[in-house]
């Protein structure tokens, strides 16, 4: 499992997510701390469809405080008591709130610079993208979205959950950019 490629890459931060077996005849399952694992972190989770991404990222995103998310194909029902942009293939709205969110990590990283990392306490925000190759090919901003958030994000308390069926770095847009891989943690499901 280790040695599996991730995104035509070795892998290296994969998150295990395998129970530990036996001591004689009992079997010891330790589940993982998933919300220590990625905290202060960005991270990908790849996985088909049915595997679980949706469910897993919703529980993840109720771990923490404000949450913001991309969805293009969300029903009422998903997602409930989080800001969900983009509802009805609305990418137009989520092409502007990207611009949004780029001026708000910059508002972040100068704050920091002008008064320090006190300045930001509580201001932690996480962006979940669903599907984020379909947003990466029909949102102009997607690009230096996913690049500046994962350069300078954590400083600036800014966190990104990426959510695919695909993991090949064209479908993400990182086709050149594979150092930006470094940035992530990537969770497989299925």
């Amino acid at each position: 499992y280790e040695g599996l490629p991730v995104m035509g890459v070795p892998e290296g931060e994969i998150i295990d997510v395998s129970s530990r077996v036996p001591t004689g005849d009992t079997v010891t399952i330790q589940p993982l701390d998933l919300i220590a694992s990625i905290q202060d972190k960005h991270l990908m989770i790849l996985g088909e469809s049915g595997s679980g991404k949706s469910t897993l990222a919703q529980w993840i995103a109720y771990s923490f405080g404000s949450v913001r998310v991309f969805e293009c194909e969300g029903t009422p029902n998903d997602w409930p008591g989080l800001e969900v942009i983009g509802k009805g293939e609305n990418f137009d709205a989520i092409n502007r709130t990207m611009a949004d969110d780029l001026e708000d990590l910059s508002n972040q990283i100068k704050l920091r610079t002008e008064k320090g990392d006190a300045a930001l306490a509580g201001s932690n925000r996480v962006y979940i993208a669903e599907e984020y190759p379909e947003l990466s090919e029909k949102c102009s901003n997607s690009s230096e979205w996913l690049e500046r958030h994962a350069r300078r994000g954590r400083k600036g308390l800014r966190f990104l959950i990426l959510l695919s069926q695909m993991d090949a770095l064209a479908a993400w847009g990182l086709e050149g950019k594979l150092p930006l891989l470094a940035c992530f943690k990537r969770l497989r499901l299925g």
